[in-house]
């Protein structure tokens, strides 16, 4: 229970930043942008590779949702980082939630690359294992998203 608490806190924390630094409200902006140029960079590849993408298609896709994540990530760490500074009693400010992120890429790769694995594989178990597949990926994707 104490990582789900944990969690609860720490988006409570993350919010009164938001609300105390309203110019820290472009940083969850900033990333519906990022991921939105990351998506349509990849939308050409995969149309053109069709309805049975093959092993090429996996791979651009595999990497698609790993650029993907690692946008949301990077974003969610600089948001924890305003919020950490702010009550570290500094003023944060999108620079230094950008800095504090930048600081943590050799962190956030990696685990983009863990978190798009999973979320691959729950697509497919999802895709191919009919009504229990569904349930199984839904309690798993549950699971993951309250233990990340």
């Amino acid at each position: 229970m104490g990582r789900i608490s944990n969690t609860v806190n720490l988006a409570r924390q993350s919010w009164e930043v938001l609300k105390a630094d309203k110019e820290l409200v472009a940083l969850p902006i900033l990333s519906f942008i990022a991921s939105s140029i990351v998506a349509a960079t990849f939308v050409v590849p995969l149309f053109f590779i069709g309805e049975e993408p093959g092993a090429l298609g996996y791979v651009v896709m595999f990497v698609m949702y790993v650029a993907l994540a690692f946008v949301t990530i990077y974003f969610n760490t600089a948001l924890v980082s305003a919020a950490d500074e702010r009550l570290q009693g500094g003023d944060p400010t999108i620079g230094t939630a950008l800095a504090g992120a930048n600081r943590l890429l050799g962190r956030i790769l990696p685990w983009a690359v863990i978190s798009a694995t999973v979320s691959i594989a729950l697509r497919a178990v999802e895709q191919r294992g009919g009504m229990f597949g569904r349930i199984a990926a839904g309690i798993a994707g549950l699971a993951w998203t309250l233990v990340t």
